[in-house]
């Protein structure tokens, strides 16, 4: 017997909220992380960096912030840090937008040159990692980092269409996120929207937490992928879709829907028996 929580596609527009969704921003009070409860800050549950508007009120300490920010860092700066540049994503820095965009490609076999182009003409290969299932699901032997299946590539054809006919470039090399790092965002976007869906009192344990703060190395068990079921449309820029089984609260994950990226399915938690399922 499955209860859904219902989904909420989350949106750039600030009228995005829809009725029977949870309804953000959500004041919680304490750290999400660690449950401390001064010098609270706010909490996007997708980051700001990318589009993200909806937020969790007063919901992560000083110390759990540090550690959260500098995953979301290696995900804005590094891995999506050409696709951020061309759409236009916001940033809280916009005179450090970069005006020009690295692109590794390769002329002759074994030797990579970097081209410095404008954003314009920036092909913005972007790579998303198809994860091997949560091996809660799975049942299988939890690795230390997830297991890729396959890595989708996302880039302007026309572009790079132009950039080889310019060069003569015979392959072209993409950024790869950590993967252990890139689980570790799913899963904080994950738990950050089960709470303002469900609220942080509702969880009678939380699987993701450890390893969100990177105390543990299991974040394999809890974020993977699963072909066989998707829960997501595919429709806004972000989508969130939590599911109830067995008293286990389990979020899909969709970034950037436009670009066709993969779901994401982390097995946030346990919720107390008594908690009933968001309409």
């Amino acid at each position: 017997m499955r209860d859904s929580l219902g989904s909420t596609t989350l949106n750039t527009a600030p009228d995005s909220n829809n009725a029977g969704e949870p309804q953000f921003p959500v004041r919680i009070g304490r750290c999400i992380y660690c449950l401390a409860t001064d010098r609270l800050t706010d909490e996007h549950i997708i980051p700001h960096s990318l589009g993200g508007m909806w937020q969790l009120l007063d919901a992560s300490c000083e110390q759990c912030r540090i550690i959260t920010s500098k995953i979301e860092r290696h995900i804005a700066h590094e891995h999506f840090i050409a696709v951020r540049t061309v759409a236009g994503f916001p940033t809280y820095h916009p005179k450090k937008r970069p005006s020009t965009l690295v692109q590794p490609i390769q002329v002759r076999k074994d030797e990579d040159h970097l081209l410095k182009l404008s954003p314009g003409d920036h092909p913005a290969p972007l790579v998303f990692l198809q994860f091997e299932a949560p091996t809660f699901l799975s049942g299988l032997e939890t690795p230390s980092i997830p297991g890729v299946v396959t890595a989708k590539v996302i880039a302007r054809g026309a572009k790079l269409s132009k950039l080889v006919e310019k060069t003569g470039a015979s392959g072209y090399s993409v950024p790869l996120p950590d993967r252990a790092t890139y689980a570790r965002f799913i899963a904080k976007v994950a738990f950050s929207y089960a709470v303002g869906a469900v609220g942080l009192e509702s969880f009678a344990e939380v699987f993701v937490r450890e390893a969100i703060l990177g105390k543990a190395n299991d974040i394999a068990k809890w974020v993977g992928c699963v072909d066989s079921e998707q829960w997501t449309t595919g429709t806004g820029e972000h989508e969130c879709v939590g599911v109830l089984a067995n008293g286990i609260l389990q979020v899909g994950v969709r970034l950037l829907t436009k670009w066709h990226g993969p779901e994401y399915r982390v097995v946030v938690g346990r919720l107390h028996p008594s908690v009933s399922p968001v309409p």
